[in-house]
């Protein structure tokens, strides 16, 4: 049944739940993780470690590379997006569209002050509200987080919205519904073999 859920709607979730199941809650420090993110950075024209914290974050460039897996049955290539390891491309670019509320799939966006933040794809919600992302660069691997209008208590990374590519048309089956809500983010990464500490909120 879950897997009938995630072929059925966005076909990216399928690259990224794999990817994170192959890496096992690896950190970006370690094989296989390293030669992945490196390879996500790559995509992006990015060729910073993936352990720099400054220029090497790779939460957008794992978003991008997993979109560019898939194929529009329109158009025969990918979805839209763009090969940027920036977490904020999707805010002015028109490979992306913004959206009004989360839907399974979506680009979620964090922003800071400095102009940087995170994002993540969205899963669903736990039962308190928080809205749960499957992200690159997450604790430094690809795992399940939970999280609010920040990202951490330090509250420098502010929620700014939600995104979809631009060519991708939503339908009902998309929409949050009762099995998008879980009590907490710690089965969803159990059931999928990904091996996690408990969260420190690090997103770079």
């Amino acid at each position: 049944e879950e897997n009938d859920k995630i072929t059925e709607r966005a076909p990216w979730m399928k690259i990224a739940i794999d990817m994170a199941k192959e890496m096992k809650g690896c950190t970006e420090d370690k094989e296989p993780m390293y030669s992945n993110a490196k390879k996500f950075l790559k995509y992006c024209n990015n060729s910073f470690e993936p352990t720099n914290g400054t220029k090497g974050p790779w939460c957008a460039a794992f978003m991008n590379w997993s979109i560019k897996q898939t194929k529009n049955d329109v158009t025969n290539l990918p979805y839209k997006h763009k090969n940027s390891a920036s977490s904020q491309a999707p805010l002015n670019d028109n490979n992306y569209k913004k959206i009004d509320e989360p839907i399974y799939g979506s680009i979620v966006v964090y922003r800071s002050i400095n102009g940087k933040g995170h994002t993540g794809f969205f899963y669903g919600k736990t039962t308190t509200g928080k809205y749960i992302l499957l992200g690159g660069n997450q604790d430094n691997t690809i795992r399940f987080d939970s999280y609010g209008d920040y990202t951490s208590n330090s509250k420098k990374k502010k929620l700014y919205g939600f995104y979809i590519p631009a060519d991708y048309t939503i339908n009902d089956n998309d929409k949050l519904n009762d099995n998008d809500i879980y009590e907490n983010v710690d089965k969803i990464n159990t059931k999928y073999g990904i091996i996690v500490e408990k969260s420190s909120g690090k997103t770079n």
